[in-house]
């Protein structure tokens, strides 16, 4: 997103400017991709499993941040 921002910007482009047809294209899809990023996740059934486990055993609440380096998983 950063780069079509920018691309957008050296264009010099108003407000109400239409975008030229790459820079379009290239919403559009970067559109299409967020849809599917935001849409529900299809786990593989070992990670489903292991996460309805850890869902239904631990307190959202008490899940917080950690950083990769102290992260077993991340190993």
């Amino acid at each position: 997103m950063k780069i079509l921002l920018q691309e957008t910007w050296q264009k010099s482009l108003e407000w109400d400017d239409n975008l030229a047809k790459d820079l379009k294209d290239a919403w559009e899809s970067w559109c299409l991709e967020i849809k599917h990023l935001s849409s529900e996740l299809n786990w593989k059934p070992f990670v489903a499993n292991r996460m309805t486990e850890i869902q239904s055993l631990t307190d959202p609440k008490i899940w917080d941040y950690i950083s990769g380096k102290d992260n077993p998983s991340d190993l």
